[in-house]
């Protein structure tokens, strides 16, 4: 099977620069603040190969669209094909690289999932927290080689949340607006993360762009 690959370059205490890798119709800036990962494009994959010495924590982001994205509607199937289960990885929105309160760490709503559990961080005004704390959920998948399909629909400031066709939260926040989307993704030592049958809708301030179902 036929392998793009692609270096992603790390960044230091400056704005944020990535290299960029097309997948799914979109550029994707990969970033990293830690080892950079390497973007491997397999059959309709996208996955993220880390190579770091055993025992180091590592995380990258991977984002794309108008950074004047309002209403999303963003689905993807995500999954840990090596590393820690425990670790978490998932989808993001409204994520601001390069934002001024933190140029080495976006603003963002992030969507992520461990070994049986799920949570919302927000990271907005310099400060990062829990907009959901974990909360197992019998939805997902657990385990290495696993697929799990997250999906988030914000209209205005309503963020619904499901986990496998599942709805398992919802929540009322107006912080960040507008963004890009993407995928986030931590864990330590050597790792390989995927995400596939990405489908996304949206509506932005100067534009509007809709897509479904790529695999």
């Amino acid at each position: 099977m036929k392998q793009t690959i692609v270096i992603a370059a790390a960044f230091c205490l400056a704005p944020l620069s990535a290299s960029a890798v097309w997948w799914a119709g979109f550029e994707w800036q990969i970033a990293s603040k830690q080892q950079p990962p390497k973007a491997i494009i397999v059959g309709s994959q996208i996955q993220f190969i880390y190579d770091a010495v055993p025992g180091s924590q590592n995380w990258y982001w991977a984002c794309t669209g108008p950074t004047t994205i309002t209403d999303i509607d963003f689905s993807a199937a995500v999954a840990k094909l090596s590393g820690t289960a425990a670790f978490s990885h998932g989808i993001a929105w409204g994520i601001e690289l390069g934002n001024s309160d933190e140029p080495n760490w976006p603003n963002s709503f992030r969507f992520q999932i461990g070994n049986a559990s799920y949570c919302v961080i927000k990271r907005a005004k310099g400060r990062e927290t829990f907009t959901l704390p974990w909360t197992s959920s019998s939805a997902i998948k657990r385990g290495l080689n696993q697929w799990n399909v997250l999906r988030v629909r914000r209209v205005g400031p309503t963020h619904t949340l499901w986990i496998n066709g599942v709805q398992v939260n919802q929540f009322t926040d107006p912080d960040l607006p507008y963004g890009q989307f993407g995928f986030k993704s931590n864990d330590e030592g050597q790792c390989v993360h995927a995400f596939q049958s990405m489908s996304v809708s949206y509506h932005a301030l100067a534009a509007a762009r809709h897509w479904r179902e790529y695999r």
